[in-house]
C-alpha cells in the first residue's frame, strides 16, 4: 500500500533476521543500561562526599586567653594552634603573645614560641 515498499526490493530472509536480532540485542543493552547507568551516577554521587569527608584532615583549632587592640595592632594572649599534615601528621603550636597589624593582614608575630612539629 505504501509506495515506497512497493518500490523496494524483497530483502532475502537471512538479513531480515540479522537486523531482527540486531535489534534486540539493542533492546538488551538498552533496557540493561536504563538501570545501571542511574545506579552508576547515584553510586559516584554518594562515594564523592564520603570519600571527601574521610580523605579531609581533622580542622584545625585555634584558641586564645585574650585578645584586645593595642596601638592599632591585635593582641591575643597564649595563642595555641593544633593541626593535623597533608600525611596526618599533628602538629601543635603555642605562643606568649601573637600580635598583627590590622593593615599587614595574613602577617602574624609570634612571641615565646613553643612548636612541636613532625620532621617528615
Amino acid at each position: 500500500t505504501n509506495a515506497e515498499t512497493a518500490l523496494a526490493p524483497a530483502a532475502p530472509a537471512g538479513t531480515r533476521g540479522d537486523a531482527f536480532d540486531r535489534a534486540q540485542r539493542h533492546s538488551r543493552r538498552v533496557r540493561v543500561l536504563k538501570f545501571a547507568v542511574p545506579l552508576l551516577a547515584a553510586g559516584i554521587a554518594i562515594a564523592f562526599p564520603v570519600y571527601s569527608y574521610l580523605a579531609a584532615p581533622v580542622s584545625i583549632s585555634v584558641q586564645a586567653e585574650g585578645s584586645a587592640f593595642a596601638d592599632g595592632k591585635l593582641v591575643m594572649a597564649n595563642p595555641k594552634l593544633n593541626g593535623f599534615t597533608k600525611q596526618k601528621l599533628p602538629y601543635s603550636l603555642t605562643a606568649l603573645r601573637a600580635i598583627q597589624d590590622v593593615g599587614k593582614q595574613g602577617i602574624i608575630d609570634l612571641e615565646g614560641i613553643n612548636a612541636k612539629l613532625p620532621l617528615t
